[in-house]
């Protein structure tokens, strides 16, 4: 029977009790100890988070809610950016980014519901952070329209709909079996 000691890849020779716990570890993970260290710092921070409240319970929901509210407006410099780099000629590249572009703000307003689920049972009042979030989505999304008004790829001249209007056809002549009268 080998002995209670084991080298390691160092070769330093280690207690089995030491091998088990932090020489069999992935790459990058912490010992227990020092994940201990971690959590207790977290749970400071939280609570030095949740003493910002000044009393009220609704405070820290309220910086979520607004947290939440605020996030599509950190989207817009990244789609004007983005918009810059379409440049103004239509080719398939220029659809290619304008897809994502237009996706993202429908995306955005069908998730919305999805996105205040952390606050929603609170009871606080989310109709002024769901109407920020609107804005900013709905920002977002004209941005959009304004770029694809510049390709010309929305229908907004009376030419677009030229196939839509009734077509005025000429009454047809009826003539005589005989000829002319």
């Amino acid at each position: 029977m080998p002995s209670t000691k084991r080298c390691c890849a160092g070769l330093a020779v280690k207690p089995d009790a030491e091998f088990a716990s932090e020489a069999l570890l992935p790459p990058g993970m912490a010992p227990q100890r020092e994940l201990a260290a971690v959590v207790s710092s977290v749970a400071k921070k939280d609570a030095t988070i949740a003493a910002v409240g000044d009393g009220d319970p609704l405070a820290n929901y309220r910086k979520v809610a607004s947290s939440i509210a605020w996030s599509p407006s950190r989207n817009l410099l990244m789609y004007m950016f983005m918009m810059w780099m379409t440049g103004s000629q239509l080719n398939v590249y220029t659809i290619f980014i304008l897809q994502p572009l237009i996706m993202g703000p429908v995306t955005a307003i069908a998730t919305m519901s999805k996105q205040f689920e952390v606050v929603a049972d609170v009871g606080l009042n989310l109709t002024p952070f769901r109407l920020t979030y609107l804005f900013f989505v709905s920002l977002g999304f004209c941005l959009v329209a304004y770029k694809m008004y510049q390709l010309g790829l929305l229908p907004v001249t009376s030419a677009d709909w030229i196939t839509l209007l009734p077509q005025h056809v000429p009454p047809q002549r009826i003539w005589p079996a005989g000829g002319f009268i």
